[in-house]
Protein backbone atom coordinates (compact mmCIF):
# COMPACT_ATOMS: atom_id res chain seq x y z
CA UNK A 1 0.00 0.00 0.00
CA UNK A 2 1.61 3.29 -1.11
CA UNK A 3 1.65 6.61 0.63
CA UNK A 4 -1.57 8.60 0.21
CA UNK A 5 -1.33 11.37 -2.34
CA UNK A 6 -0.88 14.86 -1.05
CA UNK A 7 1.00 13.84 2.12
CA UNK A 8 4.63 14.76 2.73
CA UNK A 9 7.19 11.98 3.37
CA UNK A 10 7.92 11.28 7.05
CA UNK A 11 10.72 13.29 8.63
CA UNK A 12 14.02 11.66 9.45
CA UNK A 13 15.45 11.75 12.97
CA UNK A 14 17.98 14.40 11.92
CA UNK A 15 15.24 16.61 10.43
CA UNK A 16 13.14 16.28 13.59
CA UNK A 17 16.13 17.29 15.73
CA UNK A 18 16.85 20.22 13.44
CA UNK A 19 13.28 21.51 13.69
CA UNK A 20 13.26 21.01 17.45
CA UNK A 21 16.46 23.04 17.85
CA UNK A 22 15.10 25.76 15.57
CA UNK A 23 11.93 26.09 17.68
CA UNK A 24 13.97 26.07 20.88
CA UNK A 25 16.44 28.71 19.68
CA UNK A 26 13.60 30.91 18.42
CA UNK A 27 12.43 31.29 22.03
CA UNK A 28 15.03 33.36 24.00
CA UNK A 29 13.85 31.96 27.32
CA UNK A 30 14.11 28.32 26.24
CA UNK A 31 17.51 28.93 24.62
CA UNK A 32 18.88 30.61 27.75
CA UNK A 33 17.60 27.71 29.86
CA UNK A 34 19.26 25.21 27.50
CA UNK A 35 22.59 27.08 27.58
CA UNK A 36 22.53 27.23 31.38
CA UNK A 37 21.80 23.51 31.55
CA UNK A 38 24.73 22.71 29.24
CA UNK A 39 27.00 25.00 31.28
CA UNK A 40 26.03 23.26 34.54
CA UNK A 41 26.56 19.84 32.95
CA UNK A 42 30.04 20.86 31.72
CA UNK A 43 31.06 22.09 35.18
CA UNK A 44 29.75 18.88 36.72
CA UNK A 45 31.76 16.77 34.26
CA UNK A 46 34.90 18.82 35.04
CA UNK A 47 34.47 18.39 38.80
CA UNK A 48 33.81 14.65 38.50
CA UNK A 49 36.81 14.13 36.19
CA UNK A 50 34.71 12.96 33.26
CA UNK A 51 36.07 15.84 31.21
CA UNK A 52 39.37 17.72 31.50
CA UNK A 53 40.31 21.30 30.77
CA UNK A 54 42.73 21.88 27.95
CA UNK A 55 45.69 22.62 30.25
CA UNK A 56 45.23 19.21 31.92
CA UNK A 57 45.43 17.06 28.76
CA UNK A 58 48.31 15.83 26.63
CA UNK A 59 49.83 17.87 23.80
CA UNK A 60 48.21 15.60 21.23
CA UNK A 61 44.77 16.10 22.77
CA UNK A 62 45.37 19.88 22.86
CA UNK A 63 46.07 19.91 19.12
CA UNK A 64 42.96 17.82 18.42
CA UNK A 65 40.72 20.10 20.47
CA UNK A 66 42.09 23.29 18.96
CA UNK A 67 41.69 21.90 15.46
CA UNK A 68 38.06 21.04 16.25
CA UNK A 69 37.48 24.52 17.69
CA UNK A 70 38.84 26.14 14.54
CA UNK A 71 36.61 23.98 12.32
CA UNK A 72 33.56 24.83 14.42
CA UNK A 73 34.42 28.54 14.36
CA UNK A 74 34.77 28.65 10.56
CA UNK A 75 31.59 26.61 10.09
CA UNK A 76 29.55 28.92 12.33
CA UNK A 77 31.08 32.00 10.69
CA UNK A 78 30.14 30.74 7.21
CA UNK A 79 26.61 29.94 8.39
CA UNK A 80 26.22 33.40 9.93
CA UNK A 81 27.43 35.11 6.75
CA UNK A 82 25.00 33.04 4.67
CA UNK A 83 22.12 34.00 6.95
CA UNK A 84 23.06 37.68 6.74
CA UNK A 85 23.08 37.49 2.94
CA UNK A 86 19.60 35.97 2.99
CA UNK A 87 18.24 38.59 5.40
CA UNK A 88 20.00 41.59 3.85
CA UNK A 89 21.11 40.82 0.29
CA UNK A 90 23.90 43.01 -1.09
CA UNK A 91 22.95 46.21 -2.85
CA UNK A 92 22.65 45.98 -6.60
CA UNK A 93 25.73 47.60 -8.09
CA UNK A 94 25.13 50.69 -10.14
CA UNK A 95 25.86 50.23 -13.78
CA UNK A 96 26.22 52.76 -16.48
CA UNK A 97 23.28 53.21 -18.85
CA UNK A 98 23.07 50.50 -21.45
CA UNK A 99 23.12 51.44 -25.03
CA UNK A 100 20.27 49.65 -26.85
CA UNK A 101 22.68 48.86 -29.60
CA UNK A 102 25.15 47.36 -27.09
CA UNK A 103 23.16 45.50 -24.36
CA UNK A 104 26.33 44.32 -22.50
CA UNK A 105 27.24 46.56 -19.49
CA UNK A 106 30.66 48.11 -19.86
CA UNK A 107 33.40 47.65 -17.24
CA UNK A 108 35.80 50.50 -16.83
CA UNK A 109 39.55 50.15 -17.13
CA UNK A 110 39.94 51.05 -13.44
CA UNK A 111 37.64 48.17 -12.45
CA UNK A 112 39.61 45.72 -14.56
CA UNK A 113 42.85 46.96 -13.04
CA UNK A 114 41.44 46.67 -9.50
CA UNK A 115 40.28 43.10 -10.12
CA UNK A 116 43.63 42.18 -11.58
CA UNK A 117 45.47 43.55 -8.54
CA UNK A 118 43.07 41.74 -6.19
CA UNK A 119 43.61 38.41 -7.96
CA UNK A 120 47.37 38.93 -7.87
CA UNK A 121 47.32 39.78 -4.17
CA UNK A 122 45.11 36.79 -3.31
CA UNK A 123 47.38 34.48 -5.28
CA UNK A 124 50.45 35.82 -3.46
CA UNK A 125 48.77 35.39 -0.07
CA UNK A 126 47.81 31.81 -0.90
CA UNK A 127 51.40 31.04 -1.87
CA UNK A 128 52.65 32.54 1.40
CA UNK A 129 50.12 30.51 3.39
CA UNK A 130 51.17 27.28 1.66
CA UNK A 131 54.83 28.07 2.29
CA UNK A 132 54.19 28.78 5.98
CA UNK A 133 52.14 25.60 6.32
CA UNK A 134 54.99 23.57 4.83
CA UNK A 135 57.49 25.20 7.21
CA UNK A 136 55.19 24.54 10.15
CA UNK A 137 54.80 20.85 9.24
CA UNK A 138 58.56 20.54 8.82
CA UNK A 139 59.17 22.14 12.21
CA UNK A 140 56.56 19.92 13.88
CA UNK A 141 58.20 16.80 12.41
CA UNK A 142 61.62 17.99 13.59
CA UNK A 143 60.29 18.69 17.09
CA UNK A 144 58.67 15.25 17.30
CA UNK A 145 61.90 13.66 16.09
CA UNK A 146 64.01 15.32 18.80
CA UNK A 147 61.36 14.59 21.40
CA UNK A 148 61.43 10.88 20.58
CA UNK A 149 65.24 10.87 20.56
CA UNK A 150 65.28 12.45 24.02
CA UNK A 151 62.76 9.93 25.31
CA UNK A 152 64.82 7.04 23.91
CA UNK A 153 68.00 8.44 25.47
CA UNK A 154 66.32 8.76 28.86
CA UNK A 155 64.94 5.25 28.54
CA UNK A 156 68.24 3.70 27.45
CA UNK A 157 70.40 5.63 29.95
CA UNK A 158 68.66 5.51 33.35
CA UNK A 159 70.18 7.22 36.37
CA UNK A 160 72.03 5.24 39.08
CA UNK A 161 69.11 5.72 41.47
CA UNK A 162 66.65 4.28 38.93
CA UNK A 163 68.97 1.35 38.26
CA UNK A 164 69.16 0.54 41.97
CA UNK A 165 65.39 0.76 42.40
CA UNK A 166 64.84 -1.47 39.39
CA UNK A 167 67.34 -4.03 40.67
CA UNK A 168 65.75 -4.06 44.13
CA UNK A 169 62.32 -4.69 42.59
CA UNK A 170 63.15 -7.13 39.81
CA UNK A 171 66.44 -8.92 40.46
CA UNK A 172 66.55 -12.05 42.62
CA UNK A 173 68.44 -12.05 45.89
CA UNK A 174 71.43 -13.86 44.41
CA UNK A 175 71.87 -11.22 41.70
CA UNK A 176 71.67 -8.39 44.26
CA UNK A 177 74.29 -10.12 46.39
CA UNK A 178 76.54 -10.51 43.38
CA UNK A 179 76.18 -6.79 42.53
CA UNK A 180 77.02 -5.78 46.11
CA UNK A 181 80.00 -8.14 46.11
CA UNK A 182 81.23 -6.58 42.87
CA UNK A 183 80.98 -3.08 44.38
CA UNK A 184 82.79 -4.15 47.55
CA UNK A 185 85.56 -5.81 45.53
CA UNK A 186 85.90 -2.73 43.34
CA UNK A 187 86.12 -0.42 46.38
CA UNK A 188 88.73 -2.71 47.96
CA UNK A 189 90.83 -2.68 44.78
CA UNK A 190 90.70 1.13 44.60
CA UNK A 191 91.57 1.41 48.28
CA UNK A 192 94.56 -0.92 47.89
CA UNK A 193 95.65 0.99 44.83
CA UNK A 194 95.47 4.29 46.70
CA UNK A 195 97.31 2.93 49.75
CA UNK A 196 100.11 1.46 47.67
CA UNK A 197 100.42 4.44 45.34
CA UNK A 198 104.05 5.54 45.06
CA UNK A 199 103.68 9.01 43.65
CA UNK A 200 101.48 12.05 44.21
CA UNK A 201 100.20 12.04 40.64
CA UNK A 202 98.78 8.53 40.97
CA UNK A 203 96.99 9.47 44.20
CA UNK A 204 95.55 12.60 42.60
CA UNK A 205 94.07 10.53 39.78
CA UNK A 206 92.35 8.24 42.28
CA UNK A 207 91.15 11.24 44.33
CA UNK A 208 89.63 12.89 41.28
CA UNK A 209 87.45 9.82 40.75
CA UNK A 210 85.94 10.39 44.18
CA UNK A 211 85.22 14.04 43.36
CA UNK A 212 83.30 13.25 40.20
CA UNK A 213 80.00 14.93 39.33
CA UNK A 214 77.93 11.76 39.74
CA UNK A 215 79.11 11.20 43.31
CA UNK A 216 78.52 14.87 44.09
CA UNK A 217 75.02 14.71 42.65
CA UNK A 218 73.99 11.82 44.92
CA UNK A 219 76.00 13.13 47.91
CA UNK A 220 78.16 10.03 48.11
CA UNK A 221 81.54 11.74 48.39
CA UNK A 222 81.94 11.30 52.15
CA UNK A 223 80.82 7.69 51.88
CA UNK A 224 83.32 7.09 49.08
CA UNK A 225 86.16 8.82 50.95
CA UNK A 226 85.51 6.77 54.09
CA UNK A 227 85.27 3.57 52.08
CA UNK A 228 88.58 4.29 50.38
CA UNK A 229 90.32 5.16 53.65
CA UNK A 230 90.93 8.86 53.09
CA UNK A 231 91.84 10.86 56.19
CA UNK A 232 89.80 13.78 57.54
CA UNK A 233 92.50 16.18 56.40
CA UNK A 234 92.28 14.91 52.87
CA UNK A 235 88.49 15.11 53.04
CA UNK A 236 88.77 18.83 53.95
CA UNK A 237 91.18 19.36 51.08
CA UNK A 238 88.74 17.67 48.73
CA UNK A 239 85.89 19.97 49.85
CA UNK A 240 88.06 23.03 49.17
CA UNK A 241 88.92 21.74 45.71
CA UNK A 242 92.59 21.08 46.45
CA UNK A 243 94.41 17.88 45.61
CA UNK A 244 97.64 18.12 47.61
CA UNK A 245 97.80 14.46 48.49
Amino acid sequence: MGRPKGKNPPLTAAEKQRRYRARRDADPGRRQKYLQKEHDKYRSDIESGKKKRIYNVSEREKRRRRRKWRETYHRLKARKEAQELIITPPDTPQVSPVDPADPQPRISRQQNEGRRRSRKKIKKLKEQIQELQMLLKKQVRKTEKYKKQTQRMKKNNPSPRKKVKKQMRQLPREAIQKTLLFHEALVQDIRNKYTKAQGEKERQIIAKIVTGKVLKKYRLQRFALNSLGFSKKRWNHEKEGRFNF
